[in-house]
C-alpha cells in the first residue's frame, strides 16, 4: 500500500483517513465508521386544536455519517476469501426541497463482491466528489464604492475534486499460531510508525 500511496502523493495531494485492522469471524460482518451521528427529523406533527400554544412533536432518527465500511468475509475450502463489501461516504448539507427543518444526508455508495487469495490486496475507488467554492477579496472601504469599487475587488472560483480510494487485504487466521503471526506483523507496522503497541496485551486478547 505504501508504494501506491507514495506514487499518488507525487502527482496529487494524498491524505490517509484511517488505517484500521479488524478481526472478524467467518461469515460475520465487520463494520467501521469514521464520522458522526446526525439527528434527522423524519416526521413533524402538531395538535389539531385551534390553540396557538399547541405543541409540535418531531420524530427524530439518528443517522450515521462519514466514512462507513461493512465487510462480510467467507473463507472457501481452497483458502480463497469471498468479500461482500459495502462502502459509503456521506456528509450533511442543508435541505432546500423539504418543508421539514432538517439536514439532508448526501451519500456516495459502493457495493461489490470479490474473491481474493489469502493476503492478496483489493483496491476500491470511484467515490468522487466535486465542489466549487466562490469567494471575493476586496480592499476595505474602496471595494464598497459603487462602480469604481470593482477595480478593488477580486473574485475567485475554486474547484476541488476528491476521490476516496480503499485498500484492503484479508488475512485468514486458522489457529493461534497464525493469529500470533498476524499480530506480530501488525505490531511491527505500528513500530515503524513510532507507536508503542504494548504487545503483551495484544497477544492476550487474541488468545
Amino acid at each position: 500500500f505504501q508504494v501506491v500511496l507514495n506514487a499518488l502523493s507525487s502527482i496529487t495531494d494524498v491524505k490517509v483517513i484511517s488505517s484500521p485492522t479488524l478481526t472478524v469471524l467467518d461469515n460475520r460482518t465487520a463494520r467501521l465508521q469514521i464520522g458522526d451521528q446526525v439527528p434527522i427529523v423524519t416526521q413533524t406533527a402538531s395538535s389539531t386544536t385551534a390553540s396557538i400554544d399547541a405543541p409540535i412533536v418531531n420524530q427524530v432518527e439518528m443517522k450515521d455519517t462519514g466514512v462507513i465500511l461493512s465487510v462480510t468475509p467467507r473463507v472457501n475450502s481452497n483458502g480463497h476469501v469471498l468479500l461482500n463489501i459495502e462502502q459509503e461516504v456521506s456528509d450533511v448539507v442543508r435541505t432546500t426541497s423539504s418543508g421539514i427543518d432538517s439536514p439532508t444526508i448526501r451519500q456516495r455508495k459502493i457495493a461489490t463482491t470479490v474473491v481474493v487469495e489469502d493476503g492478496q490486496s483489493v483496491t476500491l475507488g470511484g467515490l468522487v466528489q466535486e465542489s466549487t467554492q466562490k469567494g471575493t477579496d476586496a480592499v476595505p472601504v474602496l471595494g464598497q464604492i459603487p462602480v469604481l469599487g470593482a477595480a478593488f475587488r477580486n473574485r475567485s472560483d475554486t474547484k476541488k475534486r476528491t476521490e476516496l480510494v480503499i485498500f484492503m487485504r484479508p488475512r485468514v487466521m486458522r489457529n493461534s499460531s497464525e493469529a500470533e503471526a498476524v499480530t506480530r506483523e501488525f505490531r511491527n507496522s505500528l513500530s515503524r510508525l513510532g507507536l508503542d503497541t504494548g504487545g503483551t496485551a495484544v497477544n492476550r486478547i487474541l488468545r
